[in-house]
This record gives C-alpha cells, sequence and structure tokens, in this order.
C-alpha cells in the first residue's frame, strides 16, 4: 500500500476513535446530570411530603386542642364557636397551602413558577410584591394589591430606592425578615397606616435570586404562622427553580425564556437570554 493511503487510514483510524470516545463521554456526563436530576426530584417530593404532613399533623392538632377547649366550655356557646371559627380558618389556611405547593411543584417554566408563588402569597396577605433581583437592582414581576399592580415588571428599583429589600439582598440572609415600620421602603409600598410588613428571599444554590414582599393592614392576622406560610412557599420555590435548573441541564424539559434584568441563576434555570 503506498505510504500516502497507510497515512491517510492510520488518520481515519485515528479520528474514528477520538470521536467514539468522546460520544462516550457524553452519554457518560448526559446519564449523570440526569441522575442528579432525578435525586433532586426525590429529594424535593420527601420535602414536599414532608411539609404537607407537618403542616395537617399542627392543623389537627389545633383542631382537637379547640375541640377540647370547647368540650370543656360546654356552657360558653360563644367561646365554643370562636374555637369552631378558629380550626376552620387553620383548615383552610393548610389547604391553601397545599394547594400552592401543589402548583409550584406542577410548574414547569420560570414564569410559571414565579406566578404560583406570587398567587400563593396573595392568597395569605393583603398586598405582595414579587422582586427578581439583579446584582443591586430589584427587577418588579408582580404585584397583587399595589395600585400599580399592572406595571409590575416596568418596575426597576436602584439601590436606596429599594430600602430594606435591598438591605436583606446584600445580608444575603436566608430567613423571612419583619420589617418595621421605621425601616424604609420603596415609595410604591409605602401607606400612611401602620402595617404588619414581611420580606422573605427566595434563595437557589445560597443565592437569593428574587425577593417576596407582603404586608397587612394592622390588627389582622399576621402571627408567626402568617409568616411561616409565605417561608414555606419561597423555599420551595427555590427548591423548585433548583429542580428546573437540573431538568434544562439535563435536556429533559424545555423551560421558557426569563423576563428582563433577572438574577445569573434565574437566567440558567430559563435557558436563555434575558428579554
Amino acid at each position: 500500500m503506498p505510504l500516502e493511503d497507510q497515512l491517510r487510514t492510520a488518520v481515519d483510524r485515528a479520528l474514528a476513535e477520538s470521536s467514539g470516545q468522546l460520544e462516550r463521554a457524553l452519554r457518560s456526563f448526559a446519564a449523570e446530570v440526569a441522575q442528579a436530576a432525578a435525586a433532586e426530584q426525590r429529594s424535593r417530593d420527601t420535602e414536599t411530603q414532608r411539609v404537607l404532613e407537618a403542616a395537617k399533623a399542627a392543623e389537627q392538632s389545633r383542631i382537637d386542642a379547640a375541640a377540647s377547649q370547647a368540650a370543656a366550655q360546654a356552657t360558653a356557646q360563644t367561646t365554643a364557636q370562636v374555637a369552631m371559627q378558629t380550626a376552620a380558618q387553620e383548615t383552610a389556611r393548610v389547604q391553601r397551602l397545599t394547594n400552592a405547593v401543589r402548583k409550584l411543584d406542577a410548574a414547569r417554566s420560570l414564569g410559571d413558577l414565579l406566578d404560583a408563588l406570587s398567587e400563593g402569597a396573595a392568597q395569605e396577605a393583603e398586598r405582595t410584591a414579587l422582586f427578581i433581583t439583579n446584582q443591586s437592582r430589584l427587577q418588579g414581576w408582580r404585584f397583587t394589591g399595589l395600585d400599580d399592580s399592572r406595571a409590575a415588571r416596568s418596575i426597576s428599583l436602584e439601590g436606596d430606592e429599594a430600602g430594606v429589600l435591598a438591605t436583606l439582598g446584600r445580608e444575603q440572609a436566608a430567613m423571612a425578615r419583619i420589617i418595621a415600620n421605621t425601616d424604609t421602603l420603596p415609595a410604591l409600598l409605602r401607606t400612611g397606616q401602620p402595617r404588619h410588613r414581611a420580606a422573605i428571599p427566595v434563595v437557589v444554590d445560597g443565592a437569593i435570586v428574587a425577593v417576596l414582599y407582603a404586608d397587612a393592614a394592622a390588627g389582622a392576622d399576621f402571627s408567626d404562622r402568617w409568616v411561616s406560610v409565605l417561608e414555606v412557599l419561597t423555599r420551595h420555590a427555590g427548591r423548585a427553580l433548583e429542580v428546573l435548573t437540573l431538568q434544562r441541564v439535563a435536556g429533559l424539559s424545555p423551560i421558557a425564556p426569563a423576563p428582563a434584568a433577572a438574577s445569573p441563576a434565574v437566567a440558567s434555570a430559563a435557558g436563555g437570554p434575558l428579554q
């Protein structure tokens, strides 16, 4: 065989072997990513079940306590009626939480997930505002109960404009923050009347990618449970966003583009450039 043909044969063989190795490596990587996504899904399912079971157990405990109190005070009909009403309110609260968590689980795009979080929070508070973080800026996503709710995505708050909400992002605090009446708030959230207020971060892989603001009129039910429900929703939303990110990497499901000015983690989950 001529030397040139021998050389060409050797080159073709080497290229074929390299291509095969690369293909095997890519298949291995895809399998590993798929396994990671499946493991995260199982973890999320376990967490969801735990949250729902704990909520149901707490609700049942409160119902039992209310029933016991009503039985012990059978002659105080008014007290019994109040206890029954409280139990019914707690039952409704747990049902709302259950439905909200299910909607987060059912979300198949970033937009659907953020909308589900906003809707769930709006059932627990009089006014809510969900912002996506982008470095020092907060970009509006969806507002409820505010005068300019329809213009949420045109709202962009820089540093001082965001007030205490920006402080939450800078501190990277993963816990809810009860906002005092003396704290500075964005102009669109200010009112002339005292209100119960809270800000809760949405955390993905240790980074705050969104901030949920919620408030209610002074004297309304702003107990620890009120804030705890919002914390459960935002924590679950963060886990769901992590799963969407893994699914995108593994190529398991299409994800809609992210909104303008979204944080890098949110944009990554959305699978496309900011629009």
